[in-house]
């Protein structure tokens, strides 16, 4: 996914359209989008127990697949623009989702290898 898409689903939840449905680009969020961003990225990483990843623009790809993911970004960065409109309200609320995705990321099962060894401790087949 492209960071700019984050960006954008985190607008659209503070309601920053206008009447056609467009985003209405603020000069304020987009200057700490970048920054929130790889603050947010440095806790899924960690909950995932994968490499930090971090961009350095709006336009640079995120590769996380993973829908959880998506959600903790996208519900954190909102939290935190609501955080900075002292909308005290919005913020707990986005900030519960962003809370609730994060855990989904922690107790999500790791892919797990198993070998099973024969008799004479010769590789079997794995599973």
């Amino acid at each position: 996914m492209i960071a700019n898409q984050i960006y954008i689903a985190a607008l659209a939840l503070l309601d920053e359209v206008d009447e056609n449905g467009d985003i209405i680009n603020s000069p304020s969020y987009s200057k700490k989008a970048v920054s929130i961003i790889n603050l947010l990225l440095l806790e899924i990483t960690s909950a995932l127990l994968i490499d930090s990843i971090k961009i350095d623009s709006l336009v640079d790809e995120i590769e996380i697949d993973n829908s959880s993911a998506t959600r903790a970004l996208t519900y954190g960065l909102a939290a935190q623009f609501s955080l900075s409109d002292k909308d005290g309200a919005l913020y707990n609320e986005f900030y519960s989702e962003f809370r609730s995705a994060l855990n989904e990321l922690a107790m999500a099962p790791e892919p797990i290898e198993i070998s099973v060894f024969g008799l004479n401790g010769n590789a079997g087949r794995r599973l």
